[in-house]
């Protein structure tokens, strides 16, 4: 679910002040709160990415050394 959508799902109340409250389910608040970590997450990469661009290629180059060398495996879906 996107975070707009998980939003939407809050519900106000009224308390008895008269004063308006957010109301959200916990399950709906942790949903949220991975969201946000995950965009966070991407926006680090994104930085370290920007601040060395060259690092991806060679990542890239490594992976691929790694391979022709007989040093990796097929990832199997089905094994996760």
């Amino acid at each position: 679910m996107r975070l707009t959508e998980l939003v939407k799902t809050a519900e106000v109340v009224v308390d008895a002040k008269g004063n308006e409250k957010v109301v959200l389910d916990l399950a709906v608040w942790q949903e949220i709160l991975a969201v946000l970590e995950e965009a966070d997450a991407e926006r680090r990469w994104d930085e370290l990415f920007a601040k060395s661009p060259d690092m991806l290629v060679r990542l890239a180059d490594e992976a691929r050394a790694e391979r022709r060398a007989g040093r990796t495996r097929d990832l199997d879906p089905d094994s996760l």
